[in-house]
């Protein structure tokens, strides 16, 4: 698979930009004076600091290199899929 389509290759990338912004929005909370700018710098902020925790959550998850549903339904083990189910029936 070409980098451009492997998401290895842009999930790390999307990540550390995240955390530039996050660490550029600290140091902006601190010299701007103005509350309402420093309210909408710390929103956005967290914001991101959720996003590039699910980031590397993900990169973490891809690192284990978790089963496939298929996998999880013919060992009879549980999915990790949200909805999955190993008897057919919906949940």
């Amino acid at each position: 698979m070409s980098d451009e389509k492997d998401p290895h290759y842009h999930v790390p990338r999307v990540r550390r930009q995240m955390e530039e912004l996050i660490e550029h929005l600290r140091r902006d909370i601190e010299l701007v004076q103005e509350p309402e700018a420093r309210t909408l710098f710390d929103a956005t902020l967290r914001v991101l600091e959720g996003l590039a925790t699910a980031y590397r959550c993900y990169e973490e998850k891809e690192e284990a290199v978790p089963e496939t549903k298929e996998e999880s339904v013919e060992s009879g083990e549980e999915s990790d899929y949200i909805g999955a189910s190993t008897d057919g029936a919906p949940d």
